[in-house]
């Protein structure tokens, strides 16, 4: 038991030093495209931004899943997931929280999956949080102060 708490203590930091990592670099680089000139940011830059921001949160979930999926796959207590799909397959359920169940970890790891659904809700929360700073500052940019209401 004491192995599986390191080794998903090990998987929780690598998440997030991949979130804190990708964040961090696309918050550099929009900061470096959009405040250095002061220009006013049009609408079409704030739905590219929008879009762009989206996508590059998608890869970086898609990371922290397949390093959850690839640790299940190589770990020898883990039996009941033999191929890497079946092990993006539940990874990926189970970052999510969605927990199908058609597939579960034997009781030995099952711990495993606890704390990589904790890992995804941290991570999701983390990523809905960036998102909105990221389309807030970018209407702030525009000059307008909030979306238009209708």
């Amino acid at each position: 038991m004491l192995t599986l708490i390191i080794v998903g203590a090990v998987l929780v930091v690598l998440t997030i030093l991949v979130h804190a990592g990708g964040t961090t670099l696309w918050a550099n680089l929009l900061a470096r495209k959009y405040l250095r000139h002061g220009d006013l940011v049009t609408a079409r830059d704030r739905w590219a931004l929008s879009v762009a921001t989206a996508s590059m949160l998608l890869v970086l979930h898609s990371i922290e899943v397949l390093l959850w999926a690839v640790v299940f796959l190589i770990l020898p207590a883990v039996t009941h997931l033999q191929t890497l799909e079946q092990s993006l397959y539940f990874s990926l359920v189970t970052f999510t929280t969605l927990g199908y169940g058609d597939i579960v970890l034997n009781p030995g790891v099952r711990l495993l999956s606890g704390v990589e659904a904790m890992s995804g809700i941290l991570l999701f929360g983390w990523s809905t949080a960036f998102l909105f700073l990221v389309i807030q500052r970018a209407w702030q940019m525009s000059g307008i102060a909030a979306p238009p209401r209708d």
